[in-house]
């Protein structure tokens, strides 16, 4: 009996410690997810009010500082191209007859998508922020700089001088880089590199035969849209940059097109993706046919179309690499150092013996409980049964009465 208890014993300890382990880990993975999970897009850009200064290189505010919430309102005609790019607010200032517009975006990669986005291919390099240009009519400046994308533009179509606009958006883009070294203090020189780095899949664009200023950075379909000009609902888009497209184009002397390359998280979506593509090209005729390629290139799908002679088109997609890397997934390094690895270890060891205290715990107390249940009910058994106890079956002569006679006549003889 008691080898059942102590069985029974083990059987309540395992279930209570995988109870709590479990518990535990679904606990951990909320924090994951709750950590991964991208900020909202309605995001008071605070900090973005130190930019707009009430005098900004050499000219006077003209208005308030105005804010809003493009990706979310209605009144803005590109809203949801301001979804996708993770657009958090704009601030925007009038300075006489220009005016500032900052786009704060999630991360730096979201902030260079959007300026992709708008830039136009005739406009000419400037030396703002990360990269920008001016446009070919000198009425707008455009630029991005870490996780913001910036335009000044003029409000009135005459009066307007060149030189005080590239003044103005060079004195935004000092303004931001002060803001950038008090944001990031505590951020290693690599960190900083990196928030000015392009997206990856941007790098392996060919160089060859490259127009210039064409390089666009896409991540939902209605920009994949406005850009290609391709229906983009029959492409897979995965959210939290899962999906990242660079566009291009490319032209010769007696040749031009399009180049697109997909990248996925997965193998596995880079396969469902192109086996959409391919089921969608057999509805085509040949000489539609015969104007695409596509590729699949381990998580990349490249395609090229709407070329004049397709050798160039197998050249650009032949050309094109994966690289097997590791990479974070939303951008954001970890943080390395000595101090954060400790505490993340001793929260760690705290989490273990906790979960072994709680098992302990509880096992301690399932089990006193339960024994005095045994006991109470026992007892009342006991109570309930006369004062003897059973024999269990067994048979007991009563031989208290019987006596053997003295007088010797059935004693055996000697020799019998």
């Amino acid at each position: 009996m008691k080898r059942f208890y102590i069985y029974f014993a083990s059987i309540f300890l395992s279930l209570t410690l995988l109870f709590s382990v479990v518990t535990r880990a679904q606990d951990f993975d909320v924090t994951i997810l709750e950590t991964k999970k991208e900020a909202p897009l309605s995001v008071e850009p605070k900090a973005e009010k130190e930019l707009l200064a009430a005098r900004l290189g050499d000219i006077d505010a003209s208005a308030a500082i105005k804010i809003s919430f493009p990706a979310l309102d209605e009144a803005f005609e590109d809203r949801e191209i301001f979804a996708e790019y993770g657009v958090t607010g704009l601030v925007e200032r009038q300075y006489g007859q220009y005016k500032v517009e900052i786009f704060v975006a999630r991360k730096p990669v979201q902030a260079y998508g959007l300026y992709s986005f708008y830039r136009n291919p005739s406009s000419l390099k400037t030396d703002f922020g990360n990269e920008g240009d001016i446009d070919d009519s000198g009425s707008i400046v455009r630029f991005w700089q870490g996780s913001r994308y910036v335009q000044v533009s003029k409000v009135q179509k005459t009066g307007a001088v060149e030189k005080q606009l590239q003044q103005l958006a060079k004195a935004i883009s000092s303004e931001i880089t002060k803001l950038e070294e008090k944001e990031n203090a505590q951020l290693t020189l690599e960190d900083i590199e990196n928030a000015k780095s392009l997206p990856s899949v941007i790098a392996h664009l060919p160089q060859t035969d490259l127009k210039a200023r064409t390089v666009r950075y896409i991540l939902g379909k209605k920009a994949f849209s406005r850009i290609t000009g391709l229906d983009g609902e029959k492409f897979d888009f995965y959210p939290n940059f899962g999906t990242e497209v660079a566009f291009a184009d490319y032209a010769t002397d007696k040749n031009q097109g399009h180049l697109l390359i997909f990248e996925y998280h997965t193998p596995q979506q880079s396969i469902n993706a192109y086996g959409k593509l391919v089921k969608e090209r057999e509805g085509l005729s040949q000489q539609d046919l015969a104007k695409s390629i596509i590729k699949r290139e381990g998580n990349y799908i490249i395609e090229a179309y709407d070329f004049t002679e397709m050798l160039l088109a197998e050249q650009l997609v032949a050309s094109i690499k994966y690289d097997y890397v590791v990479k974070w997934i939303d951008y954001s390094k970890p943080s390395s150092s000595f101090s954060s690895e400790a505490t993340k270890t001793a929260q760690m060891l705290i989490s273990v013996f906790s979960i072994i205290g709680i098992g302990l715990l509880a096992a301690l107390s399932g089990g006193t409980v339960l024994g005095c249940t045994i006991f109470l009910v026992r007892r009342r058994r006991a109570g309930q049964n006369p004062g003897f106890s059973d024999a269990g079956g067994m048979v007991r002569l009563n031989l208290d009465e019987v006596m053997l006679s003295e007088s010797g006549k059935k004693l055996l003889k000697s020799g019998e």
